[in-house]
């Protein structure tokens, strides 16, 4: 059986959304897939089919794409991108050491579409824009920058707007705290979805 609608995890933070496939796909739970996240085109695993609970729990998030089962070459890609995101890693240690920030980086992720890092971090607040323009500059990506001392417990709907609303960049400007993407703590909100699915799982 088919189904129009399924919940899928994505990124280290356990994120999650709403995603539908162009045609009628059917899918287990634990399959992996590609999908058209917030974040842009990645790999995600199925958690399972979008019930009728889910839908009213979840009724203010966007419905994205779910494009096709993830394949072999999409799997040698992920590896691809994790070698991209380990380098970016050390890359970050190092501008960190440079400009003596108070930061602690702790994971990277890295996107091909479009180009983005999303470095996951913990320290005290600081203007971090060094950081990210060498980022930005050594990998010719976007940067986002996810504070996880910042995350939120609760649910929060997610923003669908790419520029900070600081500078208007889209490669982020490095003030954190706009809630517009790009910067900060954007991504920030969405993380708490994870609590929200183990809720859902329970109950319906």
């Amino acid at each position: 059986m088919s189904h129009g609608e399924y919940l899928v995890g994505y990124g280290l933070c356990g994120e999650f959304g709403r995603f539908a496939p162009p045609e009628p796909l059917e899918c287990r739970p634990g399959d992996k897939v590609i999908v058209r996240s917030r974040r842009g085109v990645e790999l995600g695993t199925v958690l399972c089919p979008a019930t009728e609970g889910h839908l009213r729990v979840l009724a203010a998030q966007p419905v994205r794409p779910l494009l096709r089962r993830a394949t072999e070459e999409d799997e040698e890609r992920q590896k691809t991108l994790s070698q991209v995101a380990g380098e970016a890693f050390l890359a970050a240690q190092k501008f960190i050491r440079e400009h003596v920030l108070p930061l602690q980086v702790l994971d990277v992720e890295a996107l091909a579409e479009p180009p983005l890092l999303v470095v996951h971090y913990i320290g005290d607040k600081c203007d971090y824009r060094d950081l990210v323009h060498g980022l930005s500059t050594a990998f010719d990506c976007h940067v986002e920058m996810l504070d996880l001392n910042a995350l939120p417990g609760d649910f929060a709907p997610e923003s669908d707007s790419e520029a900070c609303g600081v500078c208007g960049s889209t490669k982020g400007c490095g003030n954190g705290g706009c809630g517009k993407g790009g910067c900060g703590s954007c991504a920030a909100p969405l993380a708490g979805m994870v609590r929200t699915y183990a809720a859902l799982g329970q109950r319906w």
